[in-house]
Parts: structure tokens; C-alpha cells; sequence
């Protein structure tokens, strides 16, 4: 197990010096959100960022996975929007060619897998609503199409993961519309390839909703044979987020924080 932490934890830090700082206490991984600040793959000197990551991550003798969580990256109005299930398919397809572009990281860094979520269901935005709810910042129930979007959203990026020979890891989130490890294996089915890994967060409140299986041969963290799905694991605290990379075909991990 390789202990690791989150560069969420360090969003005070230039990134340069926080992975200097996981280095010098013995962290062995980490796990890299891309944000406005760091591996921005919009702004001008993303590549020359990129180049630089991959030589500390290598110096550093550093694993590492990527995150897409980032609150206002690519919506400065309402946090992590646009995702697979907004409403219009111009907000859906940015989602998309986010998590593609996550996927290059990837290929780049070398890194381990790229971790991405549901999403929840808004109607209307913050600056024109379309119901009470939207106004107070709650979600309404998806319409029926919305599990579609997701589908065809998550098929695109896996299709685009295969192809650069990338692990992707889904985590279930609550409040999100896929919240548990069941609705994560209808979803991987209906996707169908073993790109499509899992992240679990043991961390979170729901953890024994979402790891419950009727018999460990309909798990949906495994395969029909046997083998895991599982591709990463998150343990949060008060204060910080330690995660694990897991071997796909073992369920062995190695943790990041």
C-alpha cells in the first residue's frame, strides 16, 4: 500500500512545492485535482505545466492519479457544473471533452487512473432559474433521460480511454444520480469495458448502503469472473482525503491521501 494525499489538501501551496512537501514526510502518491491552478489544461502554458509535473512527479518518485472534481473550473457561477447530466447537450459535451482532456494527463503523466462522478440534477442555473428549487439550490427529480446523458456521456470517455490505453475510476457520490455501488454496476453493464473501473469512498457517511451485494457473485465492484472493478479508494477526514490506486485485476491497493 502506498500511502498518498490530495492536492485539494494543499490549496494554499504552489503545487511545485506541495509535492516537494508529500516527498519530504514519506508520501508515496498523490492525488492531483486539475483546478485553475495547476495542470489547467485551458490556459496558455498548460503544456510547459504539464512537461514539468510529469519530471517532479518523476524525480519525486511520486504515483499518481488524477481528479476531475474541481468546483469552478469550468462554470464560475455554480460548483462542478456543467456534468454528464445537465440538461443541454453543449454543457454535457464540455463535460465530456473535460474528462478527455483528463484522460491525455493521464497518458502523459503516466499516471494511474482518472476518477470522475454522475453529477447532480439542476433545473435551470443561478442566473435564470427555472423553479423554487433551482432558486434555493436544490436539485429536482431527474427526468428519465438524464440516466441516457450519462450513459452515452460515459461511453464517449471510455471509447476515448481505450483508445489512449487510460483506466478510468467512477465514484458513486450521494445526492449525485449515481449515489451507490449498485446503480455503478447497471451503469458499468450498460458500458461494457473493463476501463470503466470504480472508486469507493469509505470515508463517506452511506459506505455500508453502497458496498451491500445479495451474494458476492452479483457484486457490482466485481466481474462476472471474478476479477475487481475497483480502480481507487478515498478515505476522507475532518482535514484532509487520503486515496488508494487499486490494482483492477487484484482489488489490491495503494493508498494516496
Amino acid at each position: 500500500m502506498l500511502l498518498g494525499y490530495n492536492t485539494n489538501g494543499l490549496a494554499f501551496h504552489r503545487w511545485q512545492d506541495g509535492l516537494e512537501l508529500l516527498a519530504e514526510v514519506g508520501f508515496r502518491a498523490v492525488a492531483i485535482t486539475v483546478d485553475q491552478h495547476c495542470l489547467n489544461p485551458f490556459a496558455s502554458n498548460f503544456a510547459s505545466e504539464l512537461a514539468e509535473m510529469r519530471r517532479t512527479l518523476e524525480r519525486l518518485q511520486l504515483r499518481s492519479v488524477i481528479e476531475t472534481g474541481a468546483r469552478f473550473l469550468l462554470d464560475p457561477r455554480q460548483k462542478h457544473e456543467p456534468t454528464l447530466i445537465s440538461s443541454t447537450a453543449e454543457q454535457r459535451s464540455r463535460r465530456v471533452d473535460f474528462l478527455c482532456r483528463c484522460v491525455d494527463i493521464v497518458k502523459e503523466l503516466n499516471s494511474d487512473a482518472v476518477s470522475f462522478w454522475s453529477g447532480v440534477w439542476r433545473m435551470g442555473t443561478l442566473a435564470c432559474p427555472s423553479s423554487a428549487a433551482a432558486e434555493s439550490g436544490k436539485s429536482a427529480q431527474p427526468p428519465e433521460s438524464a440516466w441516457q446523458w450519462l450513459l452515452d456521456g460515459c461511453r464517449r470517455v471510455t471509447d476515448y480511454a481505450e483508445q489512449r490505453g487510460v483506466q478510468l475510476a467512477f465514484e458513486p457520490e450521494p445526492g449525485m444520480l449515481v449515489e451507490t455501488n449498485e446503480q455503478y454496476g447497471q451503469l458499468a453493464e450498460q458500458v461494457g469495458s473493463p476501463r470503466f473501473g470504480l472508486t469507493i469512498d469509505i470515508g463517506q457517511r452511506s459506505t455500508s448502503a453502497m458496498c451491500s451485494a445479495s451474494s458476492p457473485a452479483r457484486s457490482p465492484i466485481t466481474y462476472g469472473d471474478g476479477r475487481s472493478r475497483l480502480a481507487m479508494s478515498t478515505s476522507r477526514t475532518c482535514d484532509a482525503e487520503f486515496t488508494s490506486i487499486c490494482d483492477s485485476a487484484t482489488g489490491r491497493s495503494t493508498s494516496r491521501r
